[in-house]
Order: C-alpha cells, then sequence, then structure tokens
C-alpha cells in the first residue's frame, strides 16, 4: 500500500508540478490532493501462475467534487478531476527469465460539468506483455595508479604486469 496527501502547485490545466519556476502571467493554482494504491499479489496453482488485484484512486483537489467542476465561474478545469482504478491481471511464468502478463485497467473518472466529462470516459485498458530478464555482467574496477584502470575481468594492467598482476579470480 502507498497512500500520499498534500500541497501540490501546478498550472490551471494540469496537477504536475512545474519543471520550471512559475513567473509573471502564467499563474498557477495550490491543490491538495490524495491518493492511495493498494495491491494483492498471489500465487495459484502453482509458482508459475500469479494474479494480480491493484486498486487506486487519485483526487488532486479534494476541495471540489464532481459536478462543481465545469460550472459557470468556477474555474476549473480537467486538472481537478478524481480518478480510481481497479486493475486485474494474471502473470505466467513460462521460464525464471520469461513471463507473460495480462492486465486489464478500468478507469473511472468524476462526473463532471465539463465538456467530455459528464459521463465516465471510455479510458478501459488491455495490455498484454512479454517479459524478458537479463542478466549482466558488471565489472568492479582496481585503480593500482593514476594512469591505470582495469577491469577485474582482465589479466593485467600494461604498466606495471609484472610487478602486479590481477587474476579474473579476484
Amino acid at each position: 500500500m502507498a497512500a500520499a496527501e498534500g500541497t501540490q502547485t501546478g498550472p490551471a490545466g494540469n496537477s504536475e508540478t512545474p519543471a520550471a519556476l512559475v513567473t509573471g502571467s502564467d499563474g498557477f493554482y495550490a491543490r491538495k490532493f490524495n491518493g492511495a494504491c493498494f495491491y494483492l499479489l498471489g500465487h495459484i496453482f502453482r509458482d508459475q501462475h500469479q494474479l494480480l488485484f491493484k486498486y487506486d484512486w487519485y483526487d488532486p483537489n479534494t476541495a471540489v467534487k464532481g459536478k462543481q467542476i465545469g460550472a459557470p465561474g468556477s474555474n476549473f478545469s480537467s486538472a481537478d478531476i478524481k480518478y480510481h482504478t481497479l486493475c486485474l491481471g494474471y502473470i505466467y511464468y513460462i521460464t525464471p527469465n520469461v513471463k507473460s502478463v495480462l492486465y486489464y485497467a478500468m478507469a473511472k473518472n468524476a462526473t463532471t460539468q465539463l465538456a467530455g466529462f459528464t459521463k465516465d470516459v471510455r479510458d478501459n485498458v488491455f495490455m498484454a506483455r512479454l517479459q524478458f530478464r537479463f542478466q549482466m555482467l558488471v565489472y568492479r574496477y582496481l585503480i593500482s595508479d593514476a594512469e591505470c584502470l582495469i577491469p577485474v575481468a582482465e589479466y593485467k594492467c600494461q604498466k606495471d604486469a609484472d610487478q602486479n598482476p590481477v587474476s579474473r579470480n579476484q
């Protein structure tokens, strides 16, 4: 479970924090937000099969509710709409390094007076994925002096090969 609550600044059109300082007539809004995410992931039948349940919500402006958004003179936008999502998933481990994922997310937005949001938007998503895991060899580096940087997998450093050989087994 993860939950968040607080105050976030952003422009009128979205609830993202601006990447640059907002100045002049750009304007910004400070909104009280609330959100959380709950996961349940469990094996079924055998270790190769998993079911996933997820529920989350995000309310970018807790001071306003559904039909107030888009009301004449309200100055609220689509950035203030509350969303919640119920997700169902199935994961099948083909091998320890390959898995297939089927995932369906049912998103629901609050009903508002804004054009396009007077009822729930049809934005459910189905995803089918094939995921691979790669193992990479990571080299550690040894420094024998400022001019000789060598990976451990190398046998020796050219500058001091005779005095200080480095084996692959270190």
